[in-house]
């Protein structure tokens, strides 16, 4: 019964959000129409199997839309632990990613311990170090980024080590303009805005998207 929930859920609002029939999003998860009501409705718990779709169809995280957090990121945030059962493999860190070159032929200015699992996950992937407070609601500034170089698709849940005009990167929300680009910061700060990038204007910047952020550390340095 409704009263006896256990688990409250985004699902409807996440569904509603991205302009998703129920019907629709039954067929995306491969479930009925009638699941996809229970779970709205929070009758029946979301199997674990549908969660993890639920949370590729949004572009979120399985807890998100199980309200376990407000964070709607789908990166993964680590502490480094004692407990290395996984163990850890080191991986370069880019202080600066410029478009057009090479990651094989950029020197690295350090390495850090990224978990096997997650670099397995992500084979063609390094470590950026984030300057600046234009995305610090999640990623604060000195932070490592680790980028999958292979994942290039932009959506506006996600943040994404950008180029702008073959600069070094920044990273922001991307959303796929028509005919351009629409760089998302996600700060405390409410100077920093969104910035459109139209190439129907002469002169307009060339937009270069590096890669995705998928899992983010801080420093053995960090300072609080």
């Amino acid at each position: 019964m409704v009263g006896d929930k256990k688990y409250p859920n985004r699902v409807k609002e996440l569904r509603e959000a991205n302009g998703i029939s129920q019907a629709r999003l039954a067929q995306l998860v491969d479930v009925s129409d009638t699941s996809i009501q229970n779970y709205e409705y929070e009758i029946r718990d979301i199997p674990g199997e549908v969660l993890a779709k639920m949370a590729e169809v949004f572009g979120t995280s399985s807890d998100y839309i199980l309200m376990q957090t407000d964070n709607p990121s789908r990166i993964e945030y680590s502490l480094m632990s004692l407990d290395q059962e996984d163990g850890y493999v080191d991986v370069p860190i880019y202080g600066e990613i410029a478009a057009g070159t090479p990651i094989e032929m950029l020197e690295f200015e350090d390495e850090f311990p990224v978990p096997t699992k997650v670099k397995n996950q992500h084979p063609h992937s390094g470590l950026l170090r984030v300057k600046g407070d234009s995305y610090n609601r999640r990623l604060p500034n000195g932070c490592l980024a680790l980028v999958d170089f292979d994942m290039k698709e932009p959506n506006e849940h996600d943040p994404f080590a950008v180029c702008v005009n073959g600069y070094s990167a920044t990273v922001k929300r991307v959303k796929r303009l028509a005919n351009g680009f629409e760089l998302i910061p996600n700060s405390y700060d409410p100077t920093y805005i969104p910035t459109v990038f139209d190439y129907n204007k002469h002169d307009t910047e060339e937009i270069t998207i590096i890669g995705q952020v998928v899992w983010a550390t801080m420093p053995f340095d960090y300072e609080i």
